[in-house]
């Protein structure tokens, strides 16, 4: 949470503009995704009673 929140900040002052801050948060939240689709699942045992 802080990197996005500091690489947000540090790129909008770089460029002068939010649009490619807001292009970079994109980037996290889509490399996130696809890093969770590496996850691999938790089976679940059912138990018969």
């Amino acid at each position: 949470m802080i990197i996005g929140t500091v690489t947000f900040g540090a790129i909008s002052q770089i460029f002068d503009g939010m649009r490619n801050s807001v292009l970079a948060l994109i980037s996290f939240f889509v490399i996130g995704f696809i890093l969770l689709l590496f996850v691999p699942k938790e089976e679940t045992k059912k138990t018969s009673e």
